[in-house]
């Protein structure tokens, strides 16, 4: 009991103590001086400080850890009744549209003019002058 007495003098008595109580007392006065400045607000202005947003204006991850990844390709449910037009299955860079009737006629019509053009033998151009005396 003396001893309980004499622990509980020396520790109440110490600097580190005193100053512990005193910034515990600080907190509590400056939360409880809050809470009365929150109680004087009207409701509106209540509700908007209790629910503003909270903005984050930059977020720096160091590392991403992945506990778990599947991917799975289910091509057995795949059904086919009928085959129109094309499947298309995965990535597909530089695919077109098909053409349309008059596209087909003007690509027709090109090789064909192409074809002519190769048919017929390219002369080189020459020019000849005459020597001046």
């Amino acid at each position: 009991m003396v001893l309980q007495k004499l622990i509980d003098y020396l520790f109440r008595n110490s600097k580190e103590w005193k100053s512990a109580t005193q910034q515990l007392q600080y907190q509590q006065e400056s939360i409880q001086k809050l809470q009365e400045s929150l109680n004087t607000l009207d409701p509106s202005s209540k509700e908007n400080i209790l629910k503003s947003p909270t903005i984050i204006e930059h977020i720096h991850v160091d590392t991403v850890i992945i506990e778990q990844y599947e991917q799975s390709n289910n091509f057995g449910a795949l059904g086919i009744k009928t085959l129109e037009g094309r499947l298309n299955i995965g990535a597909n860079y530089g695919t077109t549209d098909p053409l349309t009737e008059k596209q087909k006629r003007d690509k027709a019509r090109f090789i064909k003019e192409k074809n002519n053009i190769k048919k017929q033998p390219q002369q080189p151009k020459t020019t000849i002058r005459s020597r001046s005396t």
